[in-house]
């Protein structure tokens, strides 16, 4: 469930429809285990969707996944959640600082695919700035 809510998260942004529900699933889960003991080894990836959402302060789900972290805090307690939240953090911290240094190394091992992709950056930079001087212009005709 959880990496439902990813993938949509990073491919598509602006529609919250399985993150919502990703969400309102751990608050029941979490809500119809009566030992909560039993929940702690995977609290930290459970909360790492709701962690990204209530850190990004807005967006189409900022409010359910608030929400659900107070519930959480309510059910699990403050210290429980927080070292989960903690753990979600430094994880995606951690995966982070991975992907850089390969993307370092591989800039290192492998310069002229660095090249090319540098160069295809800046051709499509270039063009979405185009682009927006054209729709300007356009805009600026119709009005005069």
């Amino acid at each position: 469930m959880v990496s439902v809510a990813n993938v949509e998260a990073s491919q598509n942004p602006t529609v919250a429809l399985k993150r919502g529900l990703v969400f309102k699933w751990t608050g029941a889960l979490v809500n119809g285990i009566e030992d909560h003991s039993l929940l702690t080894p995977y609290l930290s990836t459970l909360v790492g969707p709701l962690h990204r959402e209530v850190k990004n302060d807005q967006g189409p789900v900022y409010e359910l996944a608030s929400e659900v972290v107070n519930f959480l805090r309510t059910k699990l307690g403050n210290e429980v959640l927080s070292a989960a939240l903690i753990a979600a953090e430094k994880s995606r911290t951690v995966k982070k600082i991975k992907r850089k240094r390969e993307a370092a190394l591989s800039a290192i091992a492998n310069p002229e695919t660095q090249t090319k992709k540098k160069v295809k950056m800046n051709l499509a930079k270039r063009e979405k700035i185009r682009a927006k001087k054209e729709a300007k212009a356009s805009l600026k005709k119709k009005t005069d």
